[in-house]
């Protein structure tokens, strides 16, 4: 398990101005990282086409599609931002297990019954 000590060692050697001690730049994992983030994000966006077949049962379907969509479409949204966003502040990048990145946070924090 990783602890306190391993963040502080990666970011040995470099000012206290530094904040991002990882390498890579912007894209950490190449290209490859993210068609691979883009496609697990995709899976989120698979129950959309369901949305769009409903056009056709719905009683008024030019009020309740857009609605549908732009509330479906932000819901998802936010999932995604909101997971990703909190993954990065609990743990940067370059220190998180790529593999498994939510188990590995819930175990680094000491929530190894949800791990």
């Amino acid at each position: 398990q990783m602890c306190r000590e391993d963040e502080e060692d990666a970011c040995h050697g470099k000012p206290d101005s530094f904040n991002w001690c990882g390498d890579g730049g912007f894209f950490p994992f190449g290209v490859d990282g993210i068609v691979s983030g883009a496609a697990t994000a995709f899976y989120g966006f698979v129950g959309f086409d369901v949305i769009a077949t409903m056009g056709e049962e719905v009683i008024n379907p030019q009020r309740a599609m857009p609605i549908a969509i732009i509330l479906s479409l932000s819901i998802i949204f936010l999932a995604y931002f909101g997971l990703s966003a909190v993954v990065t502040l609990v743990l940067p990048y370059f220190l998180q297990n790529a593999e498994a990145p939510i188990p590995f946070i819930f175990s680094y924090v000491g929530w190894d019954w949800a791990a």
